[in-house]
């Protein structure tokens, strides 16, 4: 929810609240930067209706439950350029992207074509650098992580190490921005708490070309 800064004590900030008065909360648990998530379905023609869309539509309703529906947009794509054409004109709005797509431990899958993880950081630079989750299999590989992640559209990157079931990557976001957005954990220790709630999945978290955990 959005607040009115009011004062700063310490590691506290106090806000408005919604009756008139104000609250006293720390400020681990506060964006300074406005929100905004882009979920990016780079499909495949052959497993779109029993995997990826069920998959991006599972990701996006949890999206919509936790932030305004305003501040989400779901991306249905099968080509590069059609991601660079959108990023154009609306990237700068969004702080996080989250991939949903087939990779390999060097490329992101796009209707035949293989993109390497520079090639994607690319295709995102548009406005500040974002938070990027990838659900594409293998992305956490260091050949396609280290490039992306070294991208400067990029804050941070987390990918799953090898396959991820789809219920599993599922629950691992929704896990990851429950613990980081609502609990107010900070990016890494959000993601280490996800990541023990799985079994035989493990995602790895990426910043600037170095693996963080």
């Amino acid at each position: 929810m959005e607040r009115k800064v009011l004062a700063v004590e310490e590691r506290s900030i106090i806000v408005d609240d919604s009756g008139g008065g104000t609250v006293k909360v720390s400020t681990r648990t506060c964006h300074s930067r406005s929100l905004g998530f882009l979920v990016i379905r780079v499909g495949d023609l052959s497993t779109e209706t029993t995997l990826l869309d069920p998959l991006a539509k599972s990701v996006l309703q949890y999206l919509r439950l936790l932030i305004s529906d305003t501040e989400v947009r779901m991306l249905h794509v099968r080509t590069e350029a059609e991601v660079r054409a959108f990023m154009t004109t609306s990237g700068a709005v969004f702080s996080h992207v989250i991939l949903i797509g087939h990779g390999t431990p060097s490329s992101l899958l796009a209707l035949g074509t293989q993109l390497s993880g520079a090639e994607v950081g690319s295709m995102l630079d548009e406005g500040d650098p974002k938070v990027v989750i990838s659900l594409a299999c293998s992305t956490g590989k260091t050949a396609f992580a280290r490039g992306l992640s070294k991208s400067k559209s990029v804050r941070e990157l987390v990918a799953p190490f090898r396959e991820a079931h789809g219920a599993a990557a599922s629950l691992f976001l929704q896990t990851l921005l429950h613990k980081h957005l609502l609990m107010g954990h900070e990016f890494r220790t959000a993601c280490r708490l996800a990541n023990d709630g799985l079994e035989g999945t493990h995602f790895r978290h990426w910043r600037g070309g170095v693996l963080q955990g």
